[in-house]
């Protein structure tokens, strides 16, 4: 019964050792990633479908330290066959459970317990419906997240150098392979077993080597085995005291994570018992307790002696410099004072102070130096296409204009001249033939619609007699067809009006022309009255 008990102890030790220890930060797992045709986006503003991506290809990143768009490159690519994926917002991203998105409460994902497992990065978030995640046009509030089932290939990029961002269909997301943060708790317990395992393996060969003490010190093992297993996994109770301690492990196990704030009340970071204070990008802030380290997995765990050493605090934007355990043992806290508050609305989005002339403002995000909007261009209007300022020239029905400008209300700042008196306004040509159609006055004021087309005009005079005494008259008679406004004089002086007409004459008293004329028709006939000689006697 007492050999059982010592086997049972020795192999308990032997598979302790056997079990590899893994960090709770580990990389592995089964790959977070995007199906096809996520568009990654590039520095130049293009993008390019996921599954094109090359190691050496510069993308568009992000550094969320200082809150600026940055460029990156690819380092490594992986592409595993996944279960089922997610949907947010229906078309915004196709994303698998565990890959980290930058959210207003830092890297979040749809899983947290599986991204725990699969990356170094902490904390992580729930991604969950009214989280608002970061997209290269500001933040977005999260809808909907709809699983998609059946196995499909995906594609990741396991790795990109500096910031460890990208953005996937214009979400931010984290590599998921760097920069993120490392728990030396759960690392201190493998190194603790490691002890043991050898401690086991060195009183195993001291028990080969004495094969006639192996029963007493098989029983030494087992006893030295039950007070260390007892230490690291169980509760210790001291009777003098009559306090318990608690065990490595359930030390480890039930250790509490907190979020850690900046003066904004943003999460910056966690702290757990035996564990340091990072921020989300793994950079040593202060250590609660024992010597801090640097991040990336070299902390101490326990409360060790209270090393004086540099300590940060940081938010967004700015750090202040400080150092921890200036007090001896059991002042762990940095010293160093607030860091100068965030802009207030950080990363929200702004509109610009600057205007354009129509005092229209640009809109953008507010960054750690304040809001990056800037004057939008000048207004532009389309049907027909034309800008704020751009010249104009309205015109009137005649095309006589007023040269101006465009406003902001896209009309111009002129107007066009009156038209001609009487443009427009109805008319009827009429002429010796009659009435024409009825028609408008045009620009030059005429009608638009001529009068009745006529023959031409015909007529004539003629005198009766045609010879008279000196001082004698004679009857001038006039006739016409077509015409208007017709007259007859005669050179001595006789007048009259009208298309037709007989008249007496004057006194004649020499050779006399009487001349038939009608302005309408342009009609002309004349004839000539003679003075007879008179009688003399020789």
């Amino acid at each position: 019964m007492q050999l059982s008990r010592n086997l049972f102890f020795l192999m308990l030790a032997t598979a302790l050792l056997a079990v590899p220890v893994v960090s709770s930060a580990g990389g592995g797992g089964g790959g977070s990633c995007f199906p096809a045709g996520t568009q990654i986006s590039l520095p130049n503003g293009d993008s390019v479908n996921i599954e094109d991506v090359k190691v050496g290809d510069v993308v568009a990143s992000y550094d969320v330290k200082t809150s600026s768009f940055v460029e990156a490159t690819v380092l490594e690519l992986e592409s595993p066959v996944r279960e089922g994926y997610y949907e947010i917002n229906d078309d915004l991203l196709r994303v698998t459970n565990e890959h980290p998105l930058y959210a207003k409460k830092g890297w979040a994902s749809i899983v947290p317990e599986v991204t725990y497992e699969d990356t170094k990065l902490r904390p992580i978030a729930q991604l969950e419906v009214g989280s608002e995640v970061f997209t290269e046009g500001g933040w977005v509030e999260v809808t909907s997240i709809e699983y998609v089932e059946g196995a499909i290939r995906t594609y990741n990029l396991k790795s990109v150098d500096k910031y460890n961002t990208f953005f996937a269909d214009g979400v931010l997301a984290h590599n998921k392979d760097h920069g993120g943060f490392c728990c030396g708790a759960t690392s201190a317990v493998g190194s603790a077993v490691g002890a043991i395992g050898a401690a086991v393996g060195a009183l195993g060969d001291a028990i080969g080597a004495v094969a006639d003490a192996v029963g007493e010190a098989v029983q030494d093992v087992s006893d030295f085995l039950g007070d260390v297993i007892g230490a690291v996994f169980g509760d210790t109770e001291d009777d003098s005291t009559g306090t318990t301690s608690q065990g490595w492990v359930g030390f480890i196990s039930s250790s509490q994570t907190t979020e850690v704030q900046n003066p904004q009340g943003e999460v910056v970071g966690y702290t757990e018992d035996g564990r340091n204070v990072h921020d989300n990008d793994g950079s040593y802030e202060v250590g609660p307790q024992g010597e801090g380290g640097g991040g990336g997995g070299d902390e101490e765990v326990g409360g060790g002696a209270c090393t004086v050493q540099a300590c940060i605090k940081l938010n967004a934007c700015n750090q202040t410099q400080g150092f921890e355990c200036v007090g001896g043992t059991g002042s762990y806290s940095c010293n160093a004072p607030a860091p100068t508050a965030l802009p207030d609305n950080y990363l929200g989005s702004c509109n610009s102070t600057a205007t354009n002339s129509c005092t229209d403002t640009g809109t953008g995000i507010v960054q750690c130096g304040g809001c990056d909007a800037v004057a939008p261009a000048e207004r532009t209007f389309s049907n027909p296409d034309r800008t704020w300022g751009e010249a104009c020239f309205p015109a009137n029905s005649c095309g006589s204009n007023n040269p101006g400008t465009y406003t902001c209300d896209g009309t111009c700042s002129t107007t066009a001249p009156a038209n001609p008196a009487g443009y427009g306004s109805a008319c009827m040509e009429s002429n010796r033939c009659g009435d024409g159609a009825p028609g408008t006055q045009t620009c030059s004021g005429t009608c638009s619609q001529l009068g009745p087309i006529c023959a031409d005009a015909s007529g004539s005079i003629s005198t009766q007699p045609l010879l008279v005494l000196s001082g004698g008259t004679t009857s001038v008679t006039w006739s016409t067809q077509l015409a208007l406004d017709c007259s007859v004089t005669g050179t001595n002086g006789d007048s009259w009006d009208g298309v037709s007409g007989s008249e007496t004459t004057g006194a004649i008293t020499e050779e006399t022309i009487y001349t038939l004329y009608c302005v309408d028709g342009d009609f002309t006939d004349e004839t000539t009255v003679q003075v007879a000689p008179a009688w003399q006697e020789f």
